[in-house]
């Protein structure tokens, strides 16, 4: 419900650059519906939505949603439980151009530069 809201908002933030909601716990429908509402903020660079218990069905829309935000510099989903599955999704649908950091749920190893997320994802 409270994932749902937030996001029925962000059309009213269209410059929003960065948006934290870890450790919120909205499962796999509130990461639906945010992912839904991405193409509002396309300006987002940072994106945290760490300890959400996603899943790997909310790991499928995540990924079809970031496709919707081009300038994303920075995004953090440790702890979501996503699977081989999910996170290849997730790999393979953040931006190219400019992600810099993608972290999962091992620290230092994880947080990839973007020309090594692809491969350090297919080998996790």
């Amino acid at each position: 419900e409270g994932a749902a809201s937030l996001a029925a908002g962000l059309h009213h933030v269209p410059q929003l650059t960065s948006l934290y909601l870890f450790h919120n716990r909205f499962g796999s429908e509130g990461a639906a519906c945010l992912a839904a509402a991405l193409h509002n903020v396309p300006q987002l660079v940072l994106l945290n939505l760490s300890e959400n218990n996603i899943g790997p069905e909310g790991a499928a829309s995540l990924a079809a949603g970031l496709r919707h935000v081009p300038q994303l510099v920075s995004l953090a989903l440790s702890f979501n439980g996503f699977g081989d599955e999910g996170k290849r999704a997730i790999a393979f649908a953040a931006p190219i151009c400019c992600l810099g950091k993608l972290g999962f749920d091992v620290p230092d190893s994880v947080l990839c530069a973007r020309r090594n997320v692809r491969s350090a994802v297919v080998a996790v």
